[in-house]
């Protein structure tokens, strides 16, 4: 595949690296989005398919406007924000991060933490590594029993 700038300014040479790749995989007739990643975002924790509780740790490296990554929990199930944060990676190369966002814990179930850069102009999403996830059950008290 070969991709081509949207700008009319310059359609001549193609884009040899490509800001956010998507992956999919197929089952039947429907596809479904098993995750993406940003070069420039390169995640360490949590990996793909981890069990989570809240606060989440997450490490990794980045190179983005002025070194900001936020960090959104998503569920799967209607793709609820369900917790919020950010760490600094580099601004001006590739440089480490490492932090711990806390969410409200769901009783299970799918979800996604997104690693993203935002534009300072609007705010708009400009890179996304997405993590898919599986979010632990809540704790359940412990019981004590009295002889």
């Amino acid at each position: 595949v070969v991709c081509y700038p949207a700008s009319p300014d310059d359609d001549t040479r193609p884009i040899t690296t490509l800001p956010t790749v998507v992956s999919l995989q197929r089952s039947g007739d429907r596809w479904a989005v098993t995750g993406t990643r940003a070069d420039v975002i390169q995640v360490d924790a949590p990996k793909s398919g981890d069990v989570l509780r809240s606060p989440v740790s997450v490490t990794g490296r980045a190179h983005v406007f002025e070194g900001t990554v936020t960090v959104r929990v998503l569920t799967d199930k209607n793709r609820t924000e369900i917790g919020r944060g950010f760490v600094t990676g580099g601004g001006d190369a590739l440089r480490p991060f490492a932090g711990q966002i806390t969410f409200a814990q769901p009783n299970g179930g799918n979800g996604w933490i997104l690693f993203q850069e935002e534009s300072a102009a609007n705010g708009d999403v400009v890179l996304t590594t997405a993590v898919p996830v599986t979010f632990a059950g809540a704790a359940q008290p412990s019981a004590t029993v009295q002889s």
